[in-house]
């Protein structure tokens, strides 16, 4: 049922925990246990930053596999489509139908829930249309953006060859960050500023990040043991500081946090390797991408259905119990099936080796 990656085993734990946070946010997990509580519970919101850094990191080590790009898009894409397409199809269902109030951002644009809605989220083209970008689930934002750098980033991998040409290509990403909103406004001067909200091209850096926490990690520099400790002090501290004390720049400390925990996490510490790799988050961890999903859809039918918004520590527990159980269904009959279908696939196809 666990998903295992040997040494980066650790790295489902990170998304069990990326996920428990932005479920945290949507139910106001901890906002009454003072002004800690208030802030890890609003801080829920960058765990999405977490899950872009992760993502780099993981295309970087499957198409650094030896695969050619149809190979690896293929799988990058049958990975996440055949639940996110079911979740969204029986949202879109749902709200067309009156079984569950249209979601805050529908509201705010007044946004049709028409075929064209539909077809954009389909094509993972919905951030295209600030309108519709986040008009179903709430969290569905993110997966287009996710697409266009699967792929984007096998050019970034096979452009950065060196950590000067990595470098580069964090700076040109950055650029492209900051360009996008000015763009955006120059095309469409009547625009909201979400429209740059949504974009990919504004999340460029924690992807190409995740490539450098990879390249990290295959370096000589990861056989330095008290570097790699130290980095992991620090990334562990810089993220307890960050969600606790809700400091700076958020969504970039959690980002930032997560790809030094990545370059720095050693199996050879057992305190660490009980803390993200227990058999809890381990379990969380291989479902994450269901909890992300299916969880703001569970609470708006518990809302609609019972008349109960999950909140507080209650509720948190609820909503997470509640998209566990349906997490784990949909994984063990959609997702293991079509992951394993693709790995078969992988084993019996002959690799074509990239150049380094």
């Amino acid at each position: 049922m666990i998903k295992r990656y040997g040494d980066t085993d650790f790295v489902t734990g990170l998304r069990a925990i990326a996920a428990c946070m932005v479920i945290a946010i949507h139910t106001g997990a901890f906002r009454d246990l003072g002004w800690i509580g208030a802030n890890i519970t609003d801080m829920g919101r960058t765990g999405v930053y977490a899950f872009f850094v992760i993502a780099g990191f993981s295309v970087a080590a499957t198409f650094r596999q030896g695969q050619d790009f149809p190979v690896y898009i293929t799988r990058r894409f049958f990975r996440i489509a055949p639940l996110y397409f079911l979740v969204v199809i029986a949202a879109f269902l749902f709200i067309r139908q009156g079984v569950i109030e249209t979601p805050s951002w529908g509201e705010r644009f007044d946004t049709p829930y028409d075929a064209y809605n539909l077809l954009m989220h389909l094509t993972f083209l919905s951030f295209l249309d600030y309108r519709i970008a986040n008009s179903i689930l709430t969290v569905e934002w993110t997966l287009p953006i996710e697409v266009f750098w699967y792929f984007a980033l096998p050019g970034v991998i096979l452009f950065a060859r060196s950590w000067v040409l990595l470098a580069i290509a964090c700076a040109l990403v950055m650029a492209l960050s900051e360009l996008t909103w000015p763009v955006i406004r120059s095309v469409a001067p009547g625009a909201d500023k979400l429209a740059a909200h949504w974009m990919p091209t504004r999340y460029g850096f924690y992807f190409v990040a995740g490539v450098a926490c990879f390249r990290f990690r295959k370096s000589r520099l990861f056989d330095n043991v008290a570097l790699t400790r130290v980095l992991l002090l620090a990334g562990a501290g810089l993220f307890v500081v960050a969600v606790a004390f809700s400091v700076g720049n958020g969504p970039l400390l959690v980002g930032l946090s997560t790809a030094i925990v990545i370059c720095g996490y050693r199996i050879s510490s057992p305190a660490w390797k009980s803390l993200l790799e227990n058999r809890v988050l381990l379990f969380l961890g291989t479902i994450s991408y269901g909890l992300y999903l299916t969880h703001p859809l569970l609470i708006a039918l518990s809302v609609s259905q019972l008349g109960w918004h999950p909140s507080g520590l209650s509720g948190f527990a609820a909503a997470l119990a509640t998209s566990t159980l349906v997490s784990w269904i949909l994984f063990l009959g959609l997702e293991r099936p079509i992951n394993n279908y693709f790995r078969d696939r992988k084993r019996t196809a002959a690799p074509v080796i990239l150049k380094p």
